[in-house]
């Protein structure tokens, strides 16, 4: 289920990238949360949004390692 999340989040920037002009749009990005979840089958619940905000937070992690491995 991770990977599938990590490549519904994939096209999103604006839910990882801090630089992205959108970021900071709460609405927006709840919004397209809900639609990744519905994408999913998962439900609106506050144990999936959890969830999903810890998908977000690992995506996150990963980019930056994957950044790092790549200028060494």
């Amino acid at each position: 289920m991770e990977e599938q999340i990590i490549e519904a989040v994939r096209p999103h920037l604006l839910l990882y990238d801090t630089n992205h002009s959108d970021y900071m749009k709460s609405k927006l990005k709840k919004e397209i949360w809900s639609a990744i979840a519905k994408g999913l089958n998962l439900s609106n619940g506050k144990y999936h949004e959890h969830n999903l905000f810890r998908m977000q937070t690992m995506y996150k992690k990963r980019l930056e390692v994957n950044r790092t491995d790549n200028f060494i």
